[in-house]
């Protein structure tokens, strides 16, 4: 009903008050004129005595009239009262209508718009486990700019997949960065890089299924062949600006939507030792800052194994870097011959786990392993950064014993955090999708104990 027919249907019931009451008032007067009229009349005319009424009858009429207006009063008082009440009631449900109509059609448009719909249930929490804060990851690079979209069903269902064999709880999201040389100043997002969109997609479709994100950026160098990011090496202050502001141009859209999507965990660079190690400290404090003044959470650097020969710059111990990672591809032989599975846990303890605690140590912080990974070939140990099977016999059980050989030691060491597999799928002979391997991480991703 609209407000205006109501409003003045509430005047015209005050208007029927006062006339009620004014008519009321009027007539109870001429009655009591005209009784007081005709009793003179009467004793004018008829002198003798009257025979005497009962008593209380000149009263009885009095209050009889009286009880009548009181009543008229009182319903038109209920009724003006009626007509006030709906007037109320009927401007807030206009009010609640007009509210909706206008502000539904466009929160649905908003929604519509904004967020993009997931296949992925959510998942139920999982159970207790020893260190429970340990990072328990799965790297699952994607090489496209539909990488990590809801229509990349190799994402959608690697994800599920990931859970069900390994009980993964965090994956490591990459994305593709690159310069034409070592010496380019210039630095882009390849072709074969996530898009701003489907990378909040991809992040929107993990946390969906429980994980927790953690983006790095890898860097490529076009040419020469075999070049790649420790190549990187500007040797000029001037130049090494150019490079960093660059670089940070091609990261912050990324940095902004990790942000906003509550990503948990950013790495800020991958194996760029040249420039790790030789450009300006107070370059990379502020590529930290610029990381940290938009993105709260976690901020890593991965370095490469090779960097746990050396003596760390001294800006890998700013307080905003809260841990530096490494890409654990040490080789725990020195020729490609088969080792006795038994023994790889000492070995990978030697060769690896003491050089991790030592850089623990050395920076005042704990470190993770960003990137690992073993072929499923007799040959596993050596040089396991190869993606190539080569000649070597395929045999799984190889992989399944370095494997568990890392995790024996990394998930009893307080220095180190976490260790993501490199990795699940599109990644050569260091898959993990299907493997026996997948069920060495699962042991140990949900143990109780350790």
């Amino acid at each position: 009903m609209p407000p205006l027919y109501l409003l003045l249907t509430g005047i015209g019931a005050l208007l029927v008050i006062i006339l009620l009451v004014t008519l009321t008032v009027s007539i109870l007067r001429l009655m009591r004129n005209r009784r007081s009229g005709i009793d003179a009349r009467n004793t004018v005319l008829t002198p003798t005595v009257q025979p005497s009424q009962p008593e209380g009858a000149g009263k009885g009429s009095s209050v009889g009239h009286t009880i009548v207006a009181v009543v008229l009063l009182l319903g038109v008082l209920l009724y003006s009262g009626w007509q006030i009440f709906m007037y109320v009631q009927g401007s807030n449900q206009a009010h609640t209508v007009a509210v909706t109509s206008t502000s539904t059609p466009a929160l649905q448009a908003t929604n519509t718009a904004v967020s993009s719909p997931t296949p992925m249930p959510t998942k139920a929490p999982l159970p207790p486990v020893a260190r429970p804060d340990f990072q328990r990851g799965m790297v699952f690079p994607q090489w496209s700019t539909d990488a990590y979209a809801n229509d990349n069903a190799d994402w959608q269902h690697g994800l599920v997949a990931i859970q069900q064999q390994t009980a993964a709880r965090w994956i490591e999201m990459p994305a593709l960065f690159s310069q034409a040389t070592p010496y380019s100043a210039d630095v882009v997002a390849d072709g074969a890089a996530p898009s701003v969109a489907s990378f909040i997609q991809g992040v929107r479709s993990a946390h969906a299924m429980g994980y927790r994100v953690f983006f790095t950026v890898l860097l490529g160098v076009k040419s020469p062949p075999e070049s790649w990011a420790a190549d990187v090496e500007l040797s000029t202050y001037q130049a090494q600006q150019a490079w960093f502001a660059s670089y940070w141009a091609a990261l912050k859209p990324y940095v902004q939507a990790a942000a906003e999507e509550k990503v948990e965990q950013v790495s800020i660079g991958t194996e760029i030792e040249w420039m790790q190690q030789n450009a300006s400290p107070d370059l990379w404090n502020t590529l930290i800052a610029q990381v940290h003044s938009i993105f709260s959470g976690t901020i890593v650097y991965d370095m490469n194994w090779s960097s746990l020969y050396l003596t760390l710059p001294s800006w890998m111990e700013n307080k905003n870097l809260n841990m530096v990672g490494v890409s654990t591809y040490v080789p725990l032989v020195s020729s490609p011959v088969e080792v006795d599975p038994s023994s790889i846990p000492a070995l990978w303890k030697e060769k690896i786990g003491t050089y991790l605690d030592a850089v623990a140590h050395q920076l005042g912080k704990k470190v993770l392993i960003t990137e690992i990974g073993y072929r499923d070939t007799v040959d596993t140990l050596y040089n396991p950064w190869s993606q190539v099977a080569g000649s070597a016999a395929v045999d799984p059980a190889y992989q399944s014993a370095a494997c568990d050989a890392a995790l024996s030691n990394v998930m009893t060491d307080p220095n180190v955090d976490g260790i993501f597999f490199w990795g699940w799928d599109n990644v050569g002979a260091l898959k993990l999708a299907n493997q026996p391997a997948a069920k060495v991480l699962h042991k140990w991703y949900t143990a109780q104990k350790l």
